[in-house]
């Protein structure tokens, strides 16, 4: 998959990322490719486009057996009252991330009521339902161990980590992480390259039991 990202995608996208791919990086790129080759309308259309993406027809059957193998639950939806039957639990949109904040503007004040819009990283738009979020999430896990929220710990650094930071009794952002999130930071830690969540328990978590 890291070649096929490689090969596919522009230079200038892929030296945004300046990192080695993760598994959910490489499903979400594998799930891009494969949505697009079933939403060729020809048979004829399908096999131009794959052409265009494989060097050879062995690395194509190669990549749709690994599609089969990792991902069986695929469904090409063609029709948008297709989707009304469905159980979803979360729609992400993949794009540039001005064409991203463009789209958000446009959103209609009901769709913000309706549902929980976030941006996971500058290229990652998600919608999901509005039950669903880290703060609640967090919530629920705190009662279940039945721990109050002021000795809850919450690290993130983007949009989509907001609701746990404001949940939580010790909210704390990556030094890499959103400017907005640090005004509800109770700490700021160092950047995820410097090991920032390790030194944030070691900080603030550990130190008062080491002592």
């Amino acid at each position: 998959m890291e070649t096929l990202y490689q090969t596919s995608v522009p230079l200038e996208v892929q030296n945004r990322k300046n990192v080695h791919l993760a598994t959910s990086d490489c499903l979400v790129i594998t799930c891009y490719l494969w949505g697009v080759l079933h939403f060729s309308e020809t048979l004829k259309a399908k096999h131009q486009l794959a052409q265009s993406l494989f060097p050879n027809f062995l690395e194509y059957s190669r990549f749709v057996r690994r599609c089969n193998a990792l991902l069986p639950s695929i469904q090409v939806i063609r029709q948008p009252e297709d989707i009304a039957a469905l159980e979803i639990a979360k729609v992400m949109m993949v794009d540039e991330p001005a064409a991203l904040d463009d789209g958000i503007a446009y959103l209609p004040f009901e769709f913000f009521e309706r549902y929980n819009v976030v941006k996971s990283t500058p290229f990652y738009l998600e919608f999901m339902n509005k039950k669903a979020s880290k703060g609640s999430a967090v919530q629920h896990l705190a009662e279940k161990l039945s721990f109050d929220l002021d000795e809850v710990m919450a690290i993130g650094y983007e949009e989509n980590d907001r609701s746990m930071l404001e949940v939580a009794g010790c909210p704390v952002v990556m030094e890499n992480g959103k400017s907005e999130l640090k005004k509800i930071a109770k700490s700021v830690t160092k950047s995820n390259a410097k090991s920032g969540v390790a030194y944030a328990i070691n900080e603030w978590v550990l130190k008062d039991y080491q002592d």
